[in-house]
């Protein structure tokens, strides 16, 4: 922080981006009771999944194919301390609130990232034996035996 910013919050004392309290030492954003708020928001049960908000990935995709995924971090609505947090940086540029919202969304990133490439590699995987199958098929196909076994469709 530089000398500017720190003469700057001497004069003008941040306040909670959602309640507008005066922040004490050590908060960053949200006070600590809005903070406490926008927690409990990412772990509340999704009503659809049943996992908690910030594991859910059953928010509506688009109709766009290229979405494959999508991954929230909580529910999003204006009247919240996580929408506060997300108008203080879309609207103000607020490096606090900016710096908490990342820290959150660049754990959930990292976990849909390792869920995906774990999907990738079942699919792969799945492929492999479909294509297995298809040999086992095309090798035997005038082996009635396999037919009989019921190991060929």
């Amino acid at each position: 922080m530089s000398v500017f910013e720190k003469v700057l919050k001497a004069v003008f004392p941040q306040k909670c981006r959602f309640c507008g309290g005066k922040l004490k030492k050590g908060d960053r954003a949200l006070c600590r009771q809005c903070r406490a708020e926008y927690e409990n928001a990412k772990h509340r049960i999704c009503q659809s999944c049943r996992k908690k908000q910030n594991q859910c990935d059953c928010t509506p995709r688009r109709s766009d194919p290229g979405i494959v995924r999508t991954l929230t971090l909580f529910r999003y609505k204006k009247n919240t301390p996580g929408g506060a947090l997300i108008l203080s940086v879309k609207d103000r540029k607020d490096k606090d609130a900016l710096e908490i919202v990342t820290k959150h969304l660049s754990s959930i990133l990292v976990r849909g990232d390792a869920q995906l490439r774990s999907l990738d590699s079942v699919q792969s995987r799945v492929a492999e034996l479909v294509q297995n199958v298809e040999e086992l098929r095309t090798a035997s196909a005038g082996n009635k035996e396999f037919f009989k076994a019921g190991l060929l469709m």
